[in-house]
């Protein structure tokens, strides 16, 4: 079995609390880290996703009050946004490819210095929407969001498009863009077929 490996060190607090999740909930890693995931999106989707919370959070539900999964889910939500708050880093990206992933498929994300001077190459930070024209960033393999966010920094004013293949890295990119409070649109689908 591959061994966790982080870059930041906000994150290994963060996988502590996820394995304990995986304990209390009596479900896989990867199963703890998707629920989590889908727990953050609903949380900010301002009720809109409240079928999908319901269904997810059954599985975490067992045991006493204060104990149970879903007690863990927002502790976790909360330090996850003071580590973001205080390093702008990818902490949850960092999670990802670190304790789940292990690059499965060769999915290891661009380091946040790339992502910078790509977008410091190909965004035009002077570009502004009109009533008519809109201006856009589109990434068409997102991953964990990374490019997107330095984009966002580049020009505020763009609308960010983000797709990636795997479910689990649009739930990310959704999550990053939102905890930032970056506007624009993250689609799970393969980019090229379709």
């Amino acid at each position: 079995m591959a061994k966790e490996q982080f870059f930041y060190p906000e994150t290994p607090p963060l996988f502590k609390k996820l394995e304990e999740l995986t304990r209390r909930s009596g479900v896989s890693r990867g199963q703890a880290f998707e629920d989590w995931l889908t727990a953050m999106v609903c949380a900010l989707a301002a009720e809109t996703k409240e079928d999908e919370y319901m269904t997810m959070i059954e599985r975490h539900k067992q045991g006493k009050r204060g104990k149970r999964g879903a007690d863990l889910m927002p502790e976790m939500f909360g330090e996850l946004v003071t580590a973001m708050e205080r390093t702008d880093a990818d902490i949850l990206g960092d999670l990802y490819q670190g304790s789940i992933t292990y690059g499965e498929n060769g999915q290891y994300f661009t380091p946040e210095a790339i992502t910078k001077l790509m977008a410091e190459l190909s965004v035009d930070p002077d570009a502004r929407p009109t009533k008519d024209q809109p201006v856009y960033i589109n990434d068409p393999a997102c991953g964990t969001g990374r490019m997107l966010l330095e984009a966002s920094q580049i020009n505020p004013h763009a609308e960010l498009v983000g797709q990636d293949v795997d479910a689990r890295c649009a739930r990310i990119t959704a999550i990053n863009l939102g905890l930032r409070g970056r506007y624009g649109w993250v689609v799970c689908g393969n980019t090229l077929s379709g």
